[in-house]
């Protein structure tokens, strides 16, 4: 039976991170303790169980837009920036967005579909209805 004796163990629990840890690690390994102490027959085997792998911590938010932009820049469209950067599309489209707020060239040719470019030109030239 695996029972976590210590927060490393109790991180490698699935679904544990250092929230968890820090909210609920104390009372459930007391309780495993307590329950290993009952029930001697039960031995604990998660001290043979390795640290867990963690993912590098996603780089801050602020610049993001920027490393968009250079890569729409380097002429690729939205979708390959956004497999690129591994982030959804209207993510890249709102850091196009902010780029062009903040004076930065948008190629709209790589932003905006071709097929949708063409009914784009009609509809601005098409006079306004008049009531």
């Amino acid at each position: 039976m695996k029972l976590p004796l210590t927060d490393a163990e109790f991180l490698n629990v699935a679904g544990v991170g250092e929230h968890k840890l820090q909210k609920y690690g104390v009372p459930f390994i007391q309780r495993i303790i307590e329950f290993c102490e009952e029930h001697p027959e039960r031995q604990p085997v998660m001290n043979a169980v390795a640290e867990p792998v963690r993912k590098p911590a996603k780089k801050t938010v602020g610049d993001s837009h920027l490393e968009t932009y250079k890569l729409h820049q380097a002429g690729k469209t939205v979708a390959d920036i956004a497999a690129e950067r591994e982030l959804v599309e209207s993510t890249v489209e709102n850091h196009l967005i902010q780029c062009i707020q903040q004076g930065m060239e948008v190629d709209y040719d790589l932003l905006i579909p071709a097929e949708h470019i063409e009914g784009l030109e009609r509809a601005w030239q098409k006079p306004a209805a008049t009531d």
